[in-house]
């Protein structure tokens, strides 16, 4: 049913691993997609716990891209 537990780090271990998962998506939205890519630095500060029962706002931009960085 997609129940997540309510454990602290676990929530926090999904939403560092969904900031990461998507990452790439706005710079690659531009350019027609990307099938495949890597990250070299990716960095998630929490300022409270999350609560992953409920809605979630998680927004991205890219404001550069360049030189296959975005």
């Amino acid at each position: 049913d997609g129940a997540v537990p309510e454990d602290p780090v676990l929530t926090a271990s999904l939403v560092a691993y969904l900031s990461a998962v998507t990452l790439t998506e706005p710079a690659y939205a531009v350019r027609g997609g990307v099938t495949s890519s890597a990250q070299r630095d990716h960095s998630v500060w929490f300022h409270g716990a999350a609560d992953l029962s409920d809605w979630l706002l998680y927004e991205q931009s890219s404001p550069s891209s360049a030189d296959t960085l975005a």
